[in-house]
């Protein structure tokens, strides 16, 4: 009965190689514990095993091992496979945080940029009786505005970048051919403009503040 080899996962389309089971029985028994068989190039045999009786397993698992083959069940495979995805995911949120404090950063050297220059029309606004509030407000709204805008356009960025991958990817990687990138769009379009709003409102707080205590007799002096 030949045994078949296994690719990486099933939406990869790799084309295997069927030996017979004898042959990779044999072969691990004649390497098992042989340094020397190890060498650059010199792959290895993965068997998927199936047990009727789970009584069986432990004898069937021993002389496996005892051909010089690990043995794995899956309860252990997806252990290691949901901590790999655990450290991926932890650096990925480390990332996006990176990145979403420099965007902060950025957005707020850019408000305090603009309320430089527009210095002159909030000393104007306050010796006219505009509170500070309604200036504080007015410049978060603005920035809510801008945000939402830039948040928008990021989506549908997003969402042609992901159509020209999906349509290239087969041609630039033909392995990654029955590989298919999908999107949910349920909920991204509120999430990424509501995000964006928030960062930036968030950002010209503090700039709103310091144009709100603009000197009332700037306006004067320019």
């Amino acid at each position: 009965q030949p045994a078949r080899v296994f690719g990486f996962s099933a939406e990869l389309p790799l084309t295997g190689l069927v030996v017979p089971s004898d042959f990779i029985t044999k072969f691990a028994a004649a390497h098992a514990g042989d340094p020397s068989a190890i060498r650059p190039g010199f792959s290895y045999a993965q068997l998927v095993v199936t047990v009727k009786d789970v009584k069986d397993l432990p004898v069937i698992s021993k002389n496996i091992q005892s051909l010089g083959l690990k043995v794995e069940s899956q309860q252990e495979i997806a252990a290691k496979t949901n901590k790999a995805l655990a450290v991926i995911d932890g650096s990925s949120l480390v990332i996006m945080g990176i990145f979403l404090f420099l965007t902060v950063i950025a957005i707020f050297n850019s408000y305090l940029t603009i309320v430089y220059n527009r210095s002159y029309t909030f000393s104007l606004q306050r010796v006219i009786g505009v509170s500070k509030v309604r200036i504080i407000l007015t410049f978060v709204f603005e920035a809510a505005l801008i945000g939402a805008l830039f948040g928008l356009i990021g989506y549908y960025i997003g969402v042609m970048a992901i159509g020209y991958l999906k349509h290239n990817m087969p041609h630039w990687v033909p392995v990654l051919k029955g590989l298919t990138l999908s999107r949910d769009s349920g909920g991204l379009l509120p999430l990424a403009v509501g995000l964006s709003a928030l960062l930036s409102s968030v950002s010209a707080f503090i700039p709103a503040v310091f144009a709100s205590n603009m000197n009332l007799f700037r306006a004067v002096q320019k």
